[in-house]
């Protein structure tokens, strides 16, 4: 495997994992954690429930006592859920991550493969785009004003003023339009999937192994 096909890759995979935990955070543990404490609190005590998210033994806890690092649990389902406040932040907030990483530490290393004096002279129009928006995020509080559609040349996804919120097509197309060619690299293959046990197992033991081996033949994933 060349150099820069290494790196593209190393690269890449930073994108997928930036992009996993921006879908996963608002949504899944977050909203499924708040709904368990909600149901394993007793309604019987008339108190509101607290959340104290930095105490300073326990580091998270439940609390009938509000205090500075706590938020009351009823109805917080609300902004983590989708359109919500917290849910929006998560999806943007990974942007300013991924892009400073391409800008400190991933350009340095391809200017010189791609024959270039400087980082600086490395100029890739999806991750100049990823700039635009990651500057609405941090300086404008997720407001459009410099990664609009005009002024971008491969995501052009925004109009002045709308919020910097990505939907799935716009998600897709981050990869989609992952720049290889601009990087000097191929589009990897996919890896060849894992041989799947379709063997019962004899046992309750050996069929609840074989679940944790391969969870998508009994649950259709």
């Amino acid at each position: 495997m060349s150099e820069p096909q290494a790196i593209a890759e190393e690269l890449f995979e930073s994108l997928r994992r930036h992009v996993l935990m921006a879908r996963l955070a608002p949504s899944g543990g977050a909203l499924f954690a708040i709904t368990k404490m909600q149901q394993s609190y007793s309604v019987s005590r008339y108190r509101p429930l607290y959340f104290d998210f930095a105490h300073p033994v326990d580091g998270i806890r439940l609390t009938p006592e509000p205090g500075l690092s706590t938020i009351q649990i009823d109805n917080q389902t609300m902004p983590f859920g989708p359109g919500g406040e917290y849910h929006n932040w998560f999806n943007r907030a990974w942007i300013p991550s991924f892009y400073e990483e391409w800008n400190a530490y991933f350009k340095p290393r391809f200017a010189p493969l791609l024959g270039k004096t400087s980082p600086d002279d490395v100029k890739v129009g999806y991750f100049g785009d990823l700039r635009l928006i990651r500057n609405d995020v941090i300086h404008h509080k997720g407001k459009v004003a410099e990664g609009y559609r005009a002024k971008c040349s491969v995501l052009k996804w925004f109009d002045k003023g709308e919020e910097v919120v990505l939907g799935h097509a716009q998600y897709a197309e981050l990869f989609e339009q992952f720049p290889w060619a601009k990087l000097g690299a191929a589009v990897p293959a996919p890896p060849a999937p894992a041989p799947v046990d379709t063997r019962l197992g004899t046992t309750p033991y050996e069929v609840l192994q074989q679940v944790r081996r391969n969870p998508g033949e009994f649950f259709g994933q």
